[in-house]
């Protein structure tokens, strides 16, 4: 008798820990499809969150589960008799409705100065978009970025520092 309340008891274990496992697993699309009604997080059609990566950040958040490539082109002249040139990009992935994953490049950089051009690919930024404010009729959206550098820019001609950064 024993042995058989033993099965019987691991038997009804194993269930509710078995359908507890379950339960989640089945109910989490329909908590999802729930909270998109409720909190408008997932739209309908995709729009695009247009950025001039490195110059413009707007606060607005990608999309819940939408990739955005962006790439732009500069050219700049700091000083008298020298110039930079530069093609930057930036993916961006809506991971969650406020928050946003962020890789931010320099694909090429070229540089002409007295000493002759220098071309080298540029620095790496990883980081971060979180809108802690959306935006009402009386306050603009608002958002928090951080982004740490992974220095792969060339450090010969000081084209590039060689150390992390933030």
């Amino acid at each position: 008798m024993k042995i058989a309340k033993g099965n019987a008891l691991e038997r009804i274990s194993r269930f509710t820990v078995v359908t507890f496992l379950a339960c989640p697993a089945q109910t989490k699309s329909v908590v999802g499809q729930w909270m998109r009604k409720q909190t408008g997080c997932y739209a309908d059609a995709i729009a695009a969150n247009p950025n001039r990566p490195t110059v413009s950040n707007p606060a607005h958040i990608t999309q819940y589960g939408v990739l955005e490539l962006e790439y732009g082109w500069d050219r700049l002249w700091p000083e008298e008799g020298s110039g930079q040139t530069s093609m930057g990009g930036l993916l961006k992935f809506g991971l969650l409705c406020d928050i946003e994953l962020r890789w931010n490049t320099t694909s090429f950089l070229s540089q002409t100065d007295a000493t002759g051009t220098h071309q080298t690919f540029g620095d790496n930024w990883l980081g971060t978009q979180i809108r802690f404010h959306p935006q009402t009729t009386r306050l603009p959206t608002m958002a928090f970025n951080y982004a740490f550098k992974i220095p792969s820019a060339s450090t010969e001609n000081g084209l590039g520092t060689g150390r992390v950064d933030h």
